[in-house]
């Protein structure tokens, strides 16, 4: 899910020219910053499938950290080819505490412990789909089912968040 993206976001640093508003330095802290989305493309390509929310805490705060380093580049030449690659990996970031908050502890509980299919028939998407949280047929046309499901079985803050980040779910999923 992240490997692909993860690449073409974090490595391609274009080196600007110095300018007046920029010295050498900034060799030094666009080499920082590299290094921190090596380690963080490292973990994440040694993964078969998305982590389990259990997990995600430690990608969310390499992410993070890779974040502040661009963000404490001060020179305006590096911040214009910067800030593309900043929104992209903003976006990665968000999703991952996304998937490591309620919402993503509600798709591991529901997982271990199955629920009725009787009563949510829709959850049975979570069991064909490992490493994603369910397939695009859950949140469009059985959308329904999986509001009740998580809300039913996680609470409603679970609930919340599923409603708030539905369309980076379609988005990631690649869903029509």
């Amino acid at each position: 899910m992240f490997h692909v993206l993860l690449f073409s976001v974090l490595f391609v640093f274009p080196i600007p020219s110095t300018s007046e508003h920029c010295d050498q330095s900034i060799l030094l802290s666009l080499f920082k910053c590299s290094d921190i989305a090596s380690n963080l493309t490292i973990q994440l390509q040694k993964l078969k499938d998305m982590p389990p929310a259990s997990q995600m805490g430690m990608y969310v705060d390499m992410c993070e950290s890779y974040l502040f380093c661009l963000e404490k580049i001060e020179c305006p030449d590096a911040q214009k080819h910067l800030q593309p690659r900043e929104k992209a990996v903003t976006s990665m970031c968000n999703g991952m505490k996304f998937m490591a908050g309620p919402f993503g502890k509600c798709v591991e509980k529901l997982r271990s412990n199955r629920p009725s299919l009787k009563k949510y028939p829709c959850a049975r998407h979570l069991v064909n789909q490992v490493g994603r949280p369910g397939n695009c047929e859950m949140y469009q046309k059985e959308y329904e089912c999986t509001q009740s499901l998580v809300k039913d079985q996680c609470g409603i803050e679970a609930l919340d968040e599923l409603e708030t980040h539905k369309s980076y779910i379609l988005s990631q999923m690649h869903c029509k």
